[in-house]
Formats: C-alpha cells, sequence, structure tokens
C-alpha cells in the first residue's frame, strides 16, 4: 500500500534521485532560465512528503505555504508507478496540510507544453491564467506558455 508522509533527512537522496529521473525527460522540452518567485522566497514555510511503497520512495511533493495559500512546487511520480495514484495520494495529503495550516486554496505553476495541465485537471485544479513564460525556453528557443493553476479548499 502507498504511504504519504513528510519527507525525513534519509529521504533526501532518493528525493533527488526521483526528482533527476523525473526531469530527465522534461528537460529534453524545455531548459530553467530563472528560478520561481516562491522558490526564492524565504517567508514561506516549506515542506516535502514522499510516498513510499514498502522501502521504496514512489514519489514526491514540495511544498511551500504562506497566509492563505498553499503552492505546489514540485510533483514527482516514479515512472514505474504511473497510473497507480501515487500522485492523487500526494495531491490529498498537500490538501490536507493546507487545511491544518488555514490555506483557502492550494496553487501551482506548470507548462503547457509538458503535458501536466490535463493531470492536473483531473486532480481538482484548473488553470486560472496562463502566459508566455520567460522563466524557461522550449527547444531552439521556442516560446512556452506556463499555466497558473488553482484548487479551491
Amino acid at each position: 500500500m502507498i504511504e504519504v508522509r513528510e519527507a525525513e533527512p534519509q529521504h533526501r537522496p532518493e528525493t533527488a534521485r526521483l526528482a533527476r529521473r523525473v526531469n530527465e525527460g522534461i528537460r529534453k522540452v524545455y531548459q530553467i532560465q530563472s528560478d520561481l518567485g516562491w522558490r526564492k522566497s524565504g517567508s514561506a514555510e516549506r515542506i516535502q512528503l514522499v510516498a513510499t511503497l514498502g522501502d521504496a520512495v514512489v514519489g514526491a511533493a514540495s511544498l511551500a505555504h504562506r497566509g492563505e495559500r498553499t503552492h505546489l512546487l514540485g510533483l514527482y511520480v516514479d515512472p514505474d508507478y504511473k497510473g497507480f495514484g501515487v500522485a492523487g495520494r500526494l495531491v490529498e495529503a498537500v490538501t490536507r496540510l493546507a487545511r491544518q495550516r488555514g490555506a483557502k486554496c492550494l496553487t501551482l505553476a506548470t507548462l503547457r507544453e509538458t503535458g501536466n495541465v490535463p493531470l492536473f485537471e483531473r486532480l481538482g485544479f484548473e488553470v486560472v491564467e496562463e502566459h508566455e513564460t520567460r522563466i524557461v525556453q522550449g527547444a531552439a528557443g521556442a516560446a512556452m506558455r506556463e499555466a497558473c493553476m488553482e484548487r479551491l479548499l
């Protein structure tokens, strides 16, 4: 059974490996040009969750909480476990944590070109804004579209 809990120090190497593995395919679509504001902000409470199956880390989520918003910074699912409900379990746990901290909504930003918008829509998020972004650049310098998404709690 998949269990989700707050990450502990011993999970760091596994979550870093997982993020690299997931990003290998995505980095063929785009390259990061600058960092995101939520990642830079020192005033937000940061939390990392892990999804485990036995001793194996099969997913991870990073979030930042500030005031009435919890922002999902990253959601990673081991490619071997896609379709097992890992992303849904992680979002459920993020939702519980956000509510406990008084958040009124979950937010995230994703790139339209990665194909992640429909996944997050199935998880209860909706696009509230979409714009061309300078934070990342597509293959051969192509412009990329950032979809800002929200899920009311």
